[in-house]
């Protein structure tokens, strides 16, 4: 559908203004800005164009702005992941968005109770895809962190680790919880058992897996 950065670029002024907020609000810090849904290069190019058009009108007007700017995407849609090793080329950061990415993938609806069973974290393609993401992300030296409610699933912590993912996004109440369970893990044992699940050929053999470690 027409939203995130679709919708962004396709109201480029309401944009521009948005953009023109956070530069104010981010004066003499550094300024993480994320684009979602996105799909296409030019997209990474265009919000970059427009952030140093923002940035040049509001300097015009002796206005302070954020000059430590990191552009990073979203992850989301399979696009983005198939391409990741391209896309760290254009940005700064990596969050792969859970959510919509497993729901792309497996090509069903969350919020469609038929489908409900097809939409499912635990499935081998959803997991090949994601450590392909951090593989790229890790590969060009840029950071790559997950969001979603797969990163908050402690049955994930384990395998993501062992995949090398350093950075988790979670609600506040599972930030404990989600540190317990990573002060716990054994990085060796974790590569091992990311290793077997990337293996697995379906989502019973990746939960089976995940049980036993």
């Amino acid at each position: 559908g027409n939203r995130g950065i679709r919708l962004c670029l396709s109201n480029e002024d309401i944009f521009t203004e948005q953009l023109k907020a956070l530069l104010m609000a981010g004066a003499d810090k550094k300024l993480k800005i994320m684009l979602p849904m996105v799909t296409r290069i030019d997209e990474i190019t265009r919000a970059r164009q427009l952030i140093e058009k923002a940035k040049s009108e509001l300097i015009s007007e002796n206005i302070t702005v954020s000059d430590n700017i990191e552009l990073g995407i979203m992850i989301e849609t399979p696009a983005s992941a198939i391409m990741a090793e391209v896309f760290a080329k254009h940005c700064d950061f990596f969050s792969i968005g859970t959510n919509d990415l497993v729901q792309y993938i497996m090509s069903a609806d969350r919020g469609n109770s038929a489908v409900e069973d097809i939409y499912n974290p635990y499935n081998p393609a959803v997991l090949r895809m994601i450590n392909k993401v951090i593989n790229d992300g890790s590969n060009a030296g840029i950071e790559v962190s997950i969001c979603g409610d797969l990163a908050a699933n402690t049955d994930f912590t384990e395998i993501l680790l062992g995949m090398g993912l350093k950075k988790f996004s979670v609600p506040l109440p599972m930030i404990n919880r989600i540190k317990k369970k990573i002060s716990d893990i054994n990085l060796s044992s974790a590569q091992q058992l990311a290793k077997e699940a990337l293996s697995a050929e379906d989502e019973n053999e990746v939960i089976k897996i995940i049980r036993k470690g």
